[in-house]
């Protein structure tokens, strides 16, 4: 069965999102396509929103509405050990176990062949690197 143009494009829009198939592609747009127009306008707000307002903390390189983040605004963490996680998703993880209470790092931004000669908060600091699945 063939769509109209403009169901083909939003369905191949949403197949360009990580993880969605054809199928669920599917799903969505005709989800989307029968929500009121002001839902549809909050939704496309908020991805515009989030486009323009977020920005990666210096510090950490988490992302963020502020600058520094709320975690490395917090005067109560730790500074002398750096938690480096992989991606962004993994700075939530860790916060959600309420285990660490130290600075973290993001490594997808975190350029280990310049870190030596970049930044001088690292200076006298344990580094804490959390790896899954290596055998370090």
């Amino acid at each position: 069965m063939e769509y109209s143009p403009s169901i083909e494009k939003l369905i191949e829009s949403f197949e360009k999102l990580p993880s969605i198939g054809h199928k669920t592609a599917q799903r969505l747009a005709f989800y989307m396509l029968d929500q009121s127009k002001e839902e549809i306008k909050e939704f496309t707000d908020s991805i515009i929103n989030a486009k323009n307002n977020l920005k990666f903390c210096s510090k950490c390189f988490n992302i963020s509405d502020t600058d520094p983040c709320n975690i490395c605004s917090n005067q109560k963490r730790d500074e002398s050990i750096i938690c480096v996680v992989e991606d962004v998703k993994d700075v939530l993880a860790m916060e959600r176990t309420h285990e660490f209470n130290r600075s973290l790092s993001c490594s997808s931004w975190f350029n280990f062949s310049n870190e030596w000669n970049r930044p001088r908060r690292y200076k006298n600091k344990r580094i804490a690197i959390k790896t899954y699945g290596w055998n370090c």
